[in-house]
């Protein structure tokens, strides 16, 4: 009978315990899209990728003019030219249309790499930056505003992480 006296003591004290504990649980939110987009590094980044894009699509549209003024030529020139000629230019057309697939896949693998490279180092330094808010101000629960919550109740931290990574 004692143990259970004791027992139920324990769970009591417990209980009560974990929901004192729960009580002082502190939140707050941010839009960590619009936080990043903010940086400096961010602005520099998607510079950097329009930049490459551009030239990427300055090669790609040369192909493709080129790969068109060859298909006229050889178009007009089909009635007269044998067949063995025929036969080699469509081959020629064919690699070149290949060419132009392969460097488009190229081209789109190589801006995700890019855009990889120079994203995840600035959402690197924005999340750390919101942890260090958060635990400064002794929140246990930072919400993304940006990605969705109907009801952000709690601090935004906005302010203070900008603060935090000297954005005015």
């Amino acid at each position: 009978m004692k143990n259970l006296k004791n027992l139920f003591f324990a769970a009591v004290l417990f209980f009560g315990l974990s929901s004192t504990v729960q009580a002082q649980d502190k939140f707050a939110h941010i839009n960590f899209a619009e936080l990043v987009q903010t940086m400096p590094e961010y602005t520099a980044a998607q510079k950097t990728l329009a930049d490459m894009q551009a030239k990427y699509k300055a090669d790609y549209e040369k192909m493709i003019k080129d790969y068109q003024t060859k298909a006229e030529q050889y178009s007009k020139e089909a009635p007269t030219a044998g067949d063995a000629t025929n036969a080699t230019r469509g081959k020629e057309l064919q690699e070149m249309e290949m060419r132009i697939g392969q460097f488009e896949q190229t081209a789109t693998q190589d801006i995700q790499k890019k855009s990889s490279d120079l994203n995840n180092p600035i959402m690197d330094k924005a999340f750390k930056a919101v942890e260090k808010v958060a635990a400064a101000g002794g929140y246990t629960y930072v919400f993304d505003s940006g990605a969705g919550i109907i009801i952000a109740k709690g601090k935004d931290l906005m302010d203070d992480v900008k603060k935090e990574l000297g954005i005015k």
